[in-house]
């Protein structure tokens, strides 16, 4: 049984490498971070686009704000989950 479970770790992992080399190749021919957000948006489910919704009522323009399209992760067994947001961070010229 043990070595069924690595095989299958094994496996998982080989997927994983094939993936990431072609997501990288993708990146070298122009595929943005942009574009990968807008494709994920689209198979957002309703509870998903409802943790967006919510989360934009509690931005703050020019502070911390939530695209239309953004990044959900649900939270297992909890009513609610994270929403990615925009933080908007100042930078005085003397900082660098």
């Amino acid at each position: 049984m043990k070595t069924t479970k690595t095989t299958n770790g094994l496996k998982s992992m080989k997927k994983i490498d094939k993936q990431m080399a072609a997501l990288s190749k993708m990146i070298d021919e122009g595929f943005t971070f942009a574009a990968a957000v807008q494709l994920f948006s689209m198979k957002r489910t309703e509870y998903e686009k409802k943790l967006v919704k919510l989360a934009q009522k509690q931005s703050v323009e020019g502070e911390l704000e939530v695209d239309d399209n953004a990044f959900t992760s649900r939270a297992e067994g909890e009513p609610g989950g994270y929403v990615m947001a925009w933080l908007w961070v100042p930078l005085d010229e003397d900082e660098d």
